[in-house]
């Protein structure tokens, strides 16, 4: 049976499953790109926000990314697989913003960053 799409179009039954099927995919990749933000990047590119962040800043950030990345969002079996994923996101956005959102960690955070970072980005900052 078709029905009827926004543009009043006929939709194929098989379009529709097609575009889930992508629209599926599309979700599992931004978990998975996220995860791997968390394991291999630093606090302020896993919560994107700037070296210069406020705590409020950095709090907000961290509640978006929460809000996003809730593993309750994600109530489909097709996501079975990315339920550990998305608590591991949560639970490191908590730590992000225990570190960032105190002004004397976050410096000492930023520091041992950059101390880290190749030397001309190190002049940049």
């Amino acid at each position: 049976r078709r029905s009827t799409g926004a543009e009043g179009l006929q939709r194929d039954p098989g379009e529709r499953q097609a575009q889930r099927e992508r629209s599926l995919a599309i979700d599992k990749t931004r978990v998975l790109d996220r995860l791997h933000t968390a394991r291999n990047g630093d606090y302020y590119s896993f919560l994107g926000v700037d070296v210069r962040a406020s705590p409020f800043e950095v709090q907000r950030a961290a509640e978006r990314l929460r809000q996003r990345f809730d593993p309750q969002r994600y109530p489909d079996p097709a996501f079975a697989e990315v339920q550990a994923a998305l608590k591991e996101i949560v639970e490191v956005s908590y730590d992000a913003e225990a570190v960032l959102g105190d002004e004397a960690l976050a410096e000492g955070y930023r520091k041992n960053l950059l101390a880290g970072a190749p030397r001309r980005e190190r002049r940049r900052a």
